[in-house]
């Protein structure tokens, strides 16, 4: 499933240069597709899934649209009221 996430988003960024990816240091083996084909739209956010939500929502009001990508417990509950205060509250499209 990952790996078929990594293939199509690639396929989309390298159409669209205003798809990025961030993770939160995970799926390196799924998503080296992405990170080799579309290095300037990758970043590692590092174990930091609360400022990767923030970062995403700072991008998205520049025009971007920022995919976050992390584990379910991670990407939900560590970030919450990011997500709630960013894309959520400011409808913007973080995905």
């Amino acid at each position: 499933m990952r790996t078929a996430f990594a293939k199509t988003l690639t396929e989309i960024a390298e159409k669209d240069p205003r798809v990025l990816l961030l993770t939160g240091d995970l799926g390196y083996m799924a998503l080296e597709c992405f990170s080799e084909k579309c290095p300037k739209q990758f970043f590692n956010m590092g174990v930091a899934e609360q400022n990767m939500v923030g970062v995403a929502t700072g991008l998205a009001e520049d025009g971007f649209l920022p995919f976050a990508y992390s584990i379910i417990t991670f990407a939900s509950l560590r970030p919450f009221e990011f997500i709630r205060n960013g894309p959520v509250l400011h409808r913007l499209p973080v995905r």
